[in-house]
């Protein structure tokens, strides 16, 4: 809460501006979390413990993505409310196949409300379905909406070798195949 302008360094083109002032927001910020745990319930307590922390700074939205997107609790600020939409994020049955991305898309629509600053956060396990939408679709309408998107994800330690060293597949298809599962 101390950090001072000169602390900053914001470069355009590659080209240093100066940073006149730095100051914290005022604006409450509109957080949609979204909770892609394959119905597992184990985000349950990190994300009890993340709104507890933003009480009183956040507004939330709880969208559960087991497979198709359920809203837990619509934007509110409401310990009660937000508590019980915990309650519900607990197991509830095993499934892959979310649609993450179409969940994602449809939020960037309504995440902006005046006076606000828009977040989307999504927890992810992986196992998503493959989607038609594409990823520059998703972030041209995120870049739109204002919203700021963070991913917290527990794929990666178990990501398969890259495409490079399997056997019988050029670099070059090697490389289109690792560009399109990034995407």
């Amino acid at each position: 809460t101390d950090i001072r302008a000169a602390e900053f360094e914001v470069k355009v083109g590659g080209k240093k501006l100066e940073v006149v002032t730095a100051e914290s927001t005022q604006s409450p910020m509109r957080i949609a979390l979204v909770v892609s745990d394959a119905g597992t319930g184990g985000f349950q307590g990190g994300l009890t413990h993340f709104i507890q922390k933003l009480t009183g700074r956040a507004e939330f939205a709880l969208i559960s993505v087991v497979v198709q997107p359920e809203i837990i609790v619509d934007y509110s600020s409401e310990s009660s409310v937000l508590r019980e939409g915990l309650r519900r994020l607990e197991a509830r049955g095993l499934q892959r196949g979310a649609q993450l991305l179409e969940t994602i898309h449809d939020l960037t629509k309504r995440a902006q409300r005046e006076g606000t600053r828009p977040v989307i956060v999504v927890v992810r396990v992986g196992g998503e379905a493959t989607t038609t939408l594409s990823g520059k679709v998703v972030r041209d309408q995120l870049r739109k909406s204002g919203a700021i998107l963070h991913v917290i994800s527990t794929v990666g330690a178990q990501r398969a070798a890259p495409s490079s060293a399997r056997e019988g597949i050029s670099k070059e298809q090697a490389q289109l195949h690792d560009d399109e599962a990034i995407e």
